[in-house]
């Protein structure tokens, strides 16, 4: 009873129980340890009110109360003063909520550490991003790969592989690429559980994708690659993009890299990407290699749904991620985003839309022709709301597959992502740049 007062407070297990106060009983324990899990005596009395108390025995509660107070037993038992623990656990976070498993999680990877003496070993299976984000140094993480082209260090090649797998032990790996992980947590460990990553150069991608694949997929089994284990990774910019990919890559993930086509790309970038730079990555897609707009030059995401969405089924798309901002337009946004239309007589004819300005107020026939229309649309999309955020995106991708006017080429953007990861010897790495529709 003493050992268990000391490992969980009545705040603690209040979050597992809704009451107004908690404490526990304890009438007889086993003293085989793993019948801990199952025995009855335990139990938490609840309070019903000032004068009313039952108590809910841990046979009756959920399993995430009872693994919580068997591995918090355990916490307790390893704490003691001995030598070269081993402990080995499977999923600690089965049925918790998420702050609980944090907590276990972080009690549990503090557990070999006794005076900055590492006196045991601890491990853990999880399928838990925000468990793995509680270890302290990637120097501990075993990956599982099934990417044969990973790049092996001369320290990996006796390590056993199980079947067409690989164990990949992260202490073998550069101190750089660790640290790598630390750095970027948020980007990179939900990826490090995925089957193959997708990594874009900005946030839009990662706002309007999920909607666009699921809308194609049309509910269909094994037709959404976010189904079938796809993670999409935010690569800041076509630069830092092939750094994030080759470090996720050095962990035995397949990366599959998304570019924009620019007005700067040489015959060289282009090399580079048909050859996925020279094998550092596993696919490369790029949008069509060519301007799809008379005003403006480059491909991207912003390019295409001008070009491909009606004007009219598009101005409502970014009225409504405009109206759910609730803050005023920002001048400087727009003088900026006006700046990519190269041509001044069309950027002439546009209303300042900055301040008070209300875009329900304002008819899009009044520009007169579709270029301009579009140019406009344009505009809007790049500013003065940022509307290029993940939730805006996200709301206007929402809005066009109500209106069945998400453009085709995303379906062609999702078929080859799927073949990547269902049929990766089927991909022509050659050919990575989407045909215009």
């Amino acid at each position: 009873m003493q050992r268990l007062s000391k490992l969980i407070a009545p705040e603690l297990i209040g979050s597992l129980v809704n009451n107004l106060g908690t404490e526990f009983s304890l009438t007889f324990l086993s003293g085989d340890l793993w019948r801990l899990r199952g025995a009855t005596s335990i139990a938490t009395n609840i309070s019903v009110d000032q004068d009313h108390k039952f108590t809910l025995p841990l046979e009756y509660q959920g399993d995430g109360a009872q693994n919580l107070i068997l591995i918090a037993h355990l916490i307790d038992l390893i704490r003691e003063q001995k030598d070269n623990d081993i402990i080995v656990l499977e999923e600690p976070e089965q049925n918790l909520e998420p702050s609980l498993a944090r907590w276990i999680f972080g009690e549990l990877c503090s557990l070999t550490m006794k005076k900055n003496r590492q006196v045991g070993q601890l491990f853990v299976t999880t399928h838990s991003p925000a468990l793995v984000n509680e270890l302290r140094g990637a120097e501990t993480l075993l990956i599982f790969s099934d990417n044969p082209q990973f790049p092996i260090t001369q320290q990996e090649e006796n390590l056993p592989a199980l079947g067409g797998w690989h164990l990949i032990p992260a202490r073998v790996l550069p101190p750089d690429t660790r640290k790598k992980i630390d750095q970027h947590r948020e980007r990179y460990i939900p990826a490090l559980f995925a089957r193959q990553s997708l990594v874009v150069e900005g946030s839009s991608e990662i706002g309007f994708l999920p909607v666009a694949f699921r809308y194609f997929s049309e509910g269909k089994p094994g037709q959404n690659p976010y189904h079938l284990g796809l993670e999409i990774v935010n690569g800041e910019d076509k630069i830092r993009s092939l750094g994030h990919a080759k470090n996720l890559r050095s962990y035995g993930k397949k990366c599959h890299l998304l570019f924009d086509h620019d007005v700067d790309d040489t015959e060289e970038v282009k090399n580079q990407r048909k050859s996925c730079f020279n094998g550092q990555v596993d696919f490369v897609t790029c949008w069509p290699d060519q301007d799809l707009l008379t005003f403006t030059s480059g491909c991207d995401l912003e390019v295409i749904l001008t070009r491909y969405v009606q004007a009219a089924i598009l101005f409502e798309a970014i009225k409504r991620a405009y109206d759910d901002a609730g803050h005023p337009f920002k001048k400087e946004n727009w003088v900026d985003a006006c700046k990519m239309i190269n041509d001044p007589s069309i950027v002439s004819k546009f209303p300042e839309v900055y301040g008070d300005y209300n875009l329900n107020e304002f008819d899009l026939t009044n520009l007169g022709t579709g270029i301009t229309q579009q140019a406009f649309l344009f505009a809007l999309l790049h500013g003065p709301h940022e509307c290029k955020a993940i939730k805006d995106m996200r709301m206007i991708a929402e809005y066009l597959a109500e209106q069945k006017a998400i453009p085709e080429i995303f379906d062609d953007l999702r078929k080859r992502v799927l073949l990547s990861i269902t049929n990766p010897e089927k991909v022509e790495r050659n050919a990575p740049y989407l045909a215009s529709r």
